[in-house]
């Protein structure tokens, strides 16, 4: 029986897999192809998105379709699961593909794997924050669609390639939110939530979710982030998948090292070996195996200054306590070097009282794992991951220099957990805590603009970290109450 859903699974992923090349390279050949029965509405250059927006439509409607009628007896709560992804996945096509000027993070990305193509310094005057890896994949990204259309006869210019650059990457960027609403659908389903609840509940938080489609239409690379993270967690048993999900994590941002704190501390020594692995591999390949590391020095030079943020929406501990003691000082009017060293030390010592909270939380749920009650002895070890992991990630939003908006996707999973554990005892210091982080438009007013991290709090304070009970979810609209 067993063995049988295994190979189901693996059969479901082995075509869901394949679709996805498909469904990237068919709309490009019905481009090439020029037919007189397809146009666009938006011009030639942005044809390729339109028709891509087609096929997803189109493969949507028909795997709906195929669902619908195996369950065409079952009730309204049974079929509406495939209801809601059928219209999460048109959705976020329309976002995709609808949204395509290219933002100033994407510039910064395409401006670093030029300078990478160039052998230039892709941290200089070009925007580029993170690890070598984005910038290199784009970079072969484009050597590789340069190729292609030597292939298919095409006549690519190097505007033309990064064009082509740009429509694999906005193709991955929908796969990605695909792939995390199937994971966090997974992940609710850990948590004991019915499938008609699970479905209910991520179909709102992915649409009316501010910083996911702030992550969409500025082209961010957070989507890698989140669900790398989310596979090492859920596969967590699988500790080579796991640990490389991390170390891939790691280089697409580094604040994503921050994940192996908690799985050393419970000994989960498979993931941190295959993640610390993982990690060398990839730097060795970046670095021809340690003979040309210029790459990394000049990233490891840009970290060393990394920027803090400042501006009102950056919901980071600086940003907070630099603008208000701007204000202070308008008053008192010290000299600037003065006020400078006053927020890197209130700033410090903000950042390890923070860890100190996070700490005694471990020390809590670890005690409470000790010493649990439950027999259920799955569900604790499961909560206990859960609860580590995800109070590692909100630490890391909480105190990281830098905390725009489209970060706060990283809360997602962290709220999932919230409400099913503890909805239905505190419904309204949840949900107002879900609202301020997700719902909320972005603006630059302080201290207005700081709700998402008062969101994060509340959140926090409404998720003891005891242990929870077992829950039981009867309907999606018991969670909260």
């Amino acid at each position: 029986m067993i063995k049988d859903l295994r190979r189901h699974r693996l059969r479901t992923v082995a075509l869901y897999g394949t679709l996805v090349p498909i469904l990237i390279l068919f709309p490009i050949v019905l481009w090439k192809l020029d037919l007189p029965f397809i146009s666009s509405t938006s011009g030639s250059r942005y044809r390729v998105f339109e028709i891509f927006a087609f096929c997803i439509s189109l493969t949507v409607v028909v795997i709906a379709a195929t669902r619908l009628r195996k369950t065409a007896s079952g009730s309204f709560a049974v079929n509406l699961p495939t209801v809601l992804f059928a219209l999460l996945a048109c959705y976020f096509a329309a976002q995709v593909t609808e949204f395509r000027p290219q933002s100033s993070d994407w510039l910064s990305y395409e401006r670093a794997a030029r300078a990478i193509i160039d052998g230039k310094n892709p941290y200089l005057e070009t925007g580029y924050l993170y690890p070598p890896l984005t910038a290199l994949a784009l970079a072969s990204m484009y050597q590789m669609t340069v190729w292609v259309s030597g292939l298919l006869h095409i006549a690519a210019s190097s505007e033309f390639a990064w064009q082509g650059v740009f429509y694999l990457y906005q193709c991955l960027q929908f796969f990605l939110v695909i792939g995390a609403i199937v994971l966090c659908f997974r992940f609710a389903k850990t948590l004991g939530a019915p499938d008609t609840t699970a479905a209910v509940l991520i179909s709102l938080l992915f649409v009316f979710n501010t910083p996911l489609l702030r992550t969409l239409h500025f082209h961010q690379v957070n989507l890698w982030l989140f669900d790398l993270i989310m596979l090492a967690v859920l596969f967590v048993n699988a500790p080579v998948l796991s640990g490389l999900a991390l170390a891939v994590a790691t280089h697409v941002k580094l604040y994503a090292a921050i994940v192996l704190l908690p799985f050393m501390l419970m000994k989960r020594f498979g993931v941190v070996l295959s993640a610390l692995i993982g990690i060398a591999i990839i730097v060795a390949l970046q670095t021809a195996w340690g003979t040309s590391t210029k790459l990394w020095q000049q990233y490891l030079d840009l970290a060393a200054g990394f920027p803090a943020g400042t501006t009102f929406r950056d919901n980071g501990l600086h940003s907070i306590l630099y603008n208000t003691l701007a204000f202070v000082n308008r008053i008192v009017n010290v000299e600037h070097d003065t006020f400078a060293q006053a927020v890197r030390i209130l700033t410090l010592s903000a950042a390890i009282s923070v860890v100190l909270y996070f700490g005694r939380r471990y020390y809590k749920r670890e005690r409470s794992f000790a010493v649990r009650s439950t027999t259920d002895e799955a569900w604790a070890a499961m909560c206990r991951l859960y609860g580590n992991v995800f109070d590692a990630i909100a630490m890391v939003l909480i105190i990281s220099p830098l905390v725009w908006e489209h970060h706060y996707i990283l809360t997602i999973p962290l709220i999932i957990l919230v409400i099913l554990t503890q909805g239905k005892q505190k419904p309204w210091r949840v949900g107002v805590a879900a609202f301020l982080i997700c719902a909320i438009p972005i603006f630059d007013v302080y201290p207005f603009s700081y709700h998402r991290i008062a969101g994060l709090l509340l959140l926090l304070s409404a998720s003891p970290p005891k242990i929870p009970a077992t829950p039981i979810h009867d309907s999606p609209f018991t969670i909260l109450g």
